[in-house]
């Protein structure tokens, strides 16, 4: 971790991180970077859809200014192989979302699917590249989320991540 820092601040790139699976890993990459002196702000943690679920504990770790993604858009089982856990589906993911803006963190907020598998592909039955312009973002509009929310969270926050600074 601190060698992605160190790179982070020499090359101006934002840094990704995918945490441990217990809930309170996301924090404690969170503490790392703050006590390593680092932009919290452009550090992306990965997978909170399927480490934290309980508001509380996800508001505290946007308070401490990293970037959280819900990546894993489009899976709507609750079965998690990989841990004992009821993974949400994408209209639970929307109200952490709602939540995380309501407490002014529209800035800390990406989105996407972990497309890691040819299952999930919409050939093989999946959900595909299409799913979040398809299925999320209208359900976003239904959900109240107003336009330029949308555009903060699927162009403008993800350009910001990936410009050099």
């Amino acid at each position: 971790m601190r060698g992605a820092l160190l790179a982070m601040a020499e090359t101006g790139a934002a840094v990704n991180v995918h945490p441990g699976r217990h809930p309170d890993q996301p924090q404690e990459v969170a503490d790392v970077v703050r006590a390593a002196g680092a932009d919290p702000s452009r550090v992306v943690i990965s997978h909170i859809d399927r480490t934290i679920f309980d508001e509380a504990r996800l508001l505290r770790l946007a308070d401490s200014s990293v970037v959280i993604e819900f990546d894993l858009f489009g899976q709507e089982q609750s079965f998690y192989p990989l841990g004992d856990i009821d993974m949400p589906n994408d209209a639970v993911r929307l109200r952490f979302i709602r939540a995380l803006i309501a407490r002014g963190h529209l800035e800390r907020i990406v989105i996407s699917h972990d497309i890691c598998y040819r299952t999930r592909l919409t050939r093989w039955g999946g959900h595909g590249y299409g799913h979040i312009s398809e299925n999320v973002v209208p359900l976003m509009r239904a959900r109240g989320f107003a336009e330029a929310e949308i555009e903060a969270i699927l162009v403008g926050n993800p350009a910001r991540l990936l410009a050099f600074v």
